[in-house]
């Protein structure tokens, strides 16, 4: 369990309760069973975990955490929220743990009422709460998606330039220290901040002074500098050999 990851949507901590809630947006008909979800869409029909069983997984794990570093915790309870309001919820018969647990975001708050109500006693004071916040903040890890092989597009298909603000026509054209759209005829200042931020996201975490004049369209590396030391992107090596990094 060392080396095990989980992801909580939301951690509420109090004296009284710590509460771990599992959002989902899930459209349709859904009937939860205690192995699975099942979603019923205009006759399609998909199979996925059940909500409930993930933040009792996520349970555990909390526990476990708080218990390698020695923190004392208030009772942990879970919820599973259904986001979507035009959702059906059905739940299989019997099933009365997800009777009392999974419920959609409009009644969200009158649940955690319910819990305040039944949890009386303080078990953890303010100083540990936030000893717990540290510790849970220090061991996040953000997720890092392959866009590219996650959708299987290559890099050829993705199309370089700055990206008009107003109307989306790609590429908008460098000049004098602007950009300007020959569509729209909008001129900005800070239109390749966003560029640049793709090219983060979706091609590589680094970029170098060259290929940022290939995805920008930038004439000279003079002004691929200049926008670069914008940016004030952290960045290894010196002169031709400088390799500008995604901030953390």
């Amino acid at each position: 369990m060392g080396n095990t990851y989980f992801q909580i949507d939301a951690l509420l901590l109090s004296p009284k309760l710590t509460l771990i809630i599992e959002s989902k947006n899930y459209a349709g008909t859904l009937t939860i069973e205690k192995d699975q979800l099942i979603q019923e869409v205009n006759e399609s029909k998909e199979v996925y975990d059940n909500p409930l069983a993930q933040a009792i997984r996520h349970k555990i794990l909390l526990q476990y955490l708080l218990e390698k570093y020695q923190l004392p915790a208030a009772p942990v309870e879970v919820l599973a929220v259904m986001t979507r309001s035009s959702s059906i919820i059905k739940i299989a018969p019997g099933y009365h743990e997800a009777e009392k647990k999974i419920l959609k975001v409009g009644n969200l708050l009158r649940k955690i009422e319910e819990l305040e109500i039944r949890y009386t006693a303080e078990r953890i004071d303010q100083k540990t709460i936030g000893k717990i916040k540290r510790l849970v903040l220090s061991k996040h890890t953000p997720l890092k998606i392959d866009v590219l092989r996650k959708f299987d597009i290559g890099i050829k298909e993705i199309i370089p330039g700055v990206c008009c603000p107003r109307c989306l026509h790609i590429p908008m054209q460098y000049r004098r220290q602007k950009w300007y759209c020959p569509v729209c005829e909008l001129l900005s200042q800070d239109a390749y901040i966003e560029a640049i931020n793709d090219h983060f996201l979706i091609i590589k975490n680094s970029i170098t002074n060259r290929e940022l004049r290939e995805f920008l369209h930038i004439p000279s590396s003079r002004q691929a500098t200049y926008f670069l030391n914008l940016k004030k992107l952290p960045s290894t090596g010196s002169n031709k050999g400088r390799i500008y990094y995604q901030p953390k």
